[in-house]
């Protein structure tokens, strides 16, 4: 005869089992599993990224990394302004149209080769352009708002075009950095304190 009590102990039983197997699995692949292991890089305590003042973060200019995840291994390369495009001239080519594409991820080619992202495909097609990658992995329409307005304007692109997928909407609403606001049904930036 199994009792209330006797099914709650084996319950219970089962329960404790359970966690100590998930804690000897989970010990286990720490210590033997090679898998992937982000790298701690005291130079660069947050991996690839650093402060920035008006955007939050931005992508640590003059490095050149592996990033690894489980699902892909690349070499990246940021150039004196952060991103994963060649160096910039200061002035614009008169026999080029210069476009700038901004975004998150898509836009700055994560998990491909830096020739492999489409900005460099789309200069590879259109030999006439001028592409300026200015993608940043995890920003979304408010950060590119702000490098829209502070660092784009630098390099007068003929054509800016804005990457924009719908999982840049949670950081739309999620940004701790936002930096504008709607008054008046319009939106207004706001300089940082």
């Amino acid at each position: 005869v199994i009792t209330r009590r006797t099914a709650l102990q084996t319950l219970a039983l089962a329960l404790v089992g359970t966690l100590a197997s998930l804690l000897v699995a989970e010990l286990a692949l720490r210590l033997f599993w090679t898998g992937y292991q982000p790298k701690y890089d005291p130079k660069h305590p947050f991996g690839w990224f650093e402060f920035h003042p008006t955007r939050g973060m931005m992508l640590v200019p003059d490095l050149e990394r592996i990033n690894q995840e489980p699902e892909f291994r690349v070499v990246e390369r940021h150039n004196s302004y952060g991103f994963r495009s060649p160096e910039i001239p200061m002035e614009k080519p008169a026999d080029r149209i210069s476009v700038v594409i901004a975004g998150g991820s898509q836009a700055a080619g994560q998990g491909v080769e830096t020739p492999e992202a489409y900005p460099r495909g789309l200069e590879q097609l259109e030999p006439s352009l001028q592409v300026i990658n200015a993608g940043v992995p995890t920003y979304s329409g408010v950060e590119e708002l702000i490098l829209l307005r502070e660092e784009i304007p630098r390099w007068q692109p003929d054509i800016v075009v804005v990457g924009y997928l719908w999982n840049d909407l949670y950081g739309a609403y999620g940004s701790a950095y936002a930096r504008f606001e709607v008054r008046d049904g319009e939106l207004v930036y706001i300089e940082p304190d």
